[in-house]
């Protein structure tokens, strides 16, 4: 149920329409031939640098609206500004 301008929405996808989605569980099971089967910490890494990557990119652009032609100021002066950060740390 959706909520649009004060108006409640019921939809029903039509039997038509609904998806069948089905699992090869054996697929699931099943060791790579080619290499090492990934884990944890490499599931995490590839997350991690899909987010980053994916997040240059939108960052390059919204960049390029706002410094124009420069972009590579603008990065030396946020790095500058992100270097600060390093000299707040107190040790314990």
């Amino acid at each position: 149920m959706a909520k649009y301008g004060g108006i409640m929405l019921k939809y029903k996808p039509h039997p038509s329409q609904a998806l069948e989605i089905s699992v090869n569980s054996a697929l699931l099971k099943t060791a790579s031939k080619h290499g090492k089967a990934i884990g944890l910490f490499s599931a995490t890494a590839l997350g991690i640098g899909g987010m980053m990557g994916a997040g240059l990119f939108s960052l390059l652009g919204t960049a390029s609206m706002h410094a124009g032609t420069h972009i590579p100021l603008a990065f030396l002066i946020g790095a500058i500004a992100a270097s600060f950060s390093l000299f707040t740390h107190t040790p314990n």
